[in-house]
């Protein structure tokens, strides 16, 4: 142990040791355990965030400790497998990264090394410029991480920080949405375009996202295939949860309209015809931030109120006040929206803005209800 200990040592002080060298010297510990207990071992030196492991015989009884790369890499190839977005993923390396970088710097060269108290000042200075929102997320990511380094044997659940670290409160916002006549003019908006492709294909993202309240990752990989007059099946949905959505007939006319139209303009521009159902002019698959910015052009052509967001979520808000209007329960739009619980929903939906969802309480309170019947 006294050789681990120096060798590991001399070499955690060498901040700026040339790479070869580091390769050289750790692949020498290696050799040197190798013959000195004779069973075959792991190591990773200390150098700039990287920590010193060993892995040996469980006769030897000394601890694996683990260091921040490989473990989050470790992590992003689990959850790549699960089937989380690219988006969420790099949410969880950049969160990490920046809480890595943060604890290294405080003297936390390893995830065993921290503290509540370290997490907590972390999250503190964090909120500085930041909502509590954004704070929550970041609790959320590190959670995620710590939980995923307990389940793999690398951490006890002692050695969790993030046990008893609450959330920080956070205001509920009154959600303002469109209103029925904002849905129509931006419907009716994009049909004007001169460029038929252009117009068929906005009115119809549209008319989805407003009539299915399809997420806009959601409508962007939508396959040609699974889209018919009939119904939408959304296979690449968040966290994998696939379901199968009602076509209305206006958007079933629409389907047929931007088909012929899509189809003609790709011919005529001798463009190779594509799996999937949105694509841009160039016949290249709809990206996220493209119907954002088809979303946000055609708002403000239109007599969008100032406390609107114009953005395809909000589509998707409307989608579900407008479910709840017509009478839909809870658990249906539920199943309609893709939450995995009636709960994610009702968090959902708390805060919306609407004073004929609040008369239509009133006017279903159980209560009240009973009272008028006694």
């Amino acid at each position: 142990m006294a050789v681990i200990s120096m060798i590991a040592e001399a070499i955690k002080t060498s901040l700026n040791v040339d790479i070869k060298v580091f390769t050289i010297l750790n692949m020498a510990v290696i050799q040197i355990m190798d013959v000195i207990y004779e069973t075959p071992i792991l190591s990773q030196i200390n150098v700039k965030g990287w920590c010193f492991f060993v892995h040996f015989d469980e006769e030897l009884d000394i601890e694996i400790v683990i260091n921040w790369y490989s473990s989050l890499k470790e992590l992003i190839l689990v959850k790549t497998s699960e089937g989380f977005k690219q988006e969420t993923i790099k949410n969880y390396k950049c969160g990490i990264n920046h809480f890595s970088e943060y604890c290294i710097s405080k003297g936390a060269e390893i995830p065993s090394r921290v503290t509540k108290s370290l997490l907590r000042t972390y999250l503190t200075e964090l909120k500085e410029g930041h909502t509590a929102t954004y704070c929550n997320s970041r609790l959320s990511q590190i959670r995620v991480y710590y939980d995923f380094l307990i389940q793999e044997d690398y951490l006890t659940e002692y050695q969790d920080p993030t046990r008893r670290v609450k959330f920080m409160p956070k205001q509920q916002k009154l959600l303002v949405i469109f209103n029925d006549r904002e849905v129509e003019q931006m419907i009716a908006e994009a049909g004007k375009q001169k460029n038929k492709f252009h117009a068929e294909r906005d009115k119809l993202m549209i008319m989805i996202m407003a009539d299915c309240g399809l997420r806009v990752n959601e409508l962007t990989n939508l396959k040609d295939e699974n889209v018919s007059t009939e119904s939408i099946f959304v296979d690449k949905a968040k966290r994998g949860k696939q379901r199968m959505l009602y076509v209305t007939p206006p958007v079933a006319q629409q389907i047929i309209k931007y088909r012929r139209v899509r189809d003609a303009y790709f011919k005529s521009k001798h463009i190779p015809k594509n799996q999937m159902f949105f694509r841009n002019f160039r016949g290249e698959n709809m990206k996220n931030d493209g119907v954002q910015k088809v979303v946000k052009r055609i708002g403000l052509k239109c007599e969008i109120r100032a406390t609107v967001r114009v953005s395809p979520h909000t589509f998707r808000h409307w989608f579900a006040q407008s479910q709840l209007k017509n009478g839909i329960s809870i658990f249906t739009l539920s199943k309609l929206l893709g939450h995995e619980s009636i709960s994610t929903t009702q968090g959902y939906l708390v805060g919306l803005a609407d004073d004929s969802l609040i008369q239509s309480a009133i006017a279903t309170s159980p209560l009240l209800n009973i009272k008028n019947k006694g």
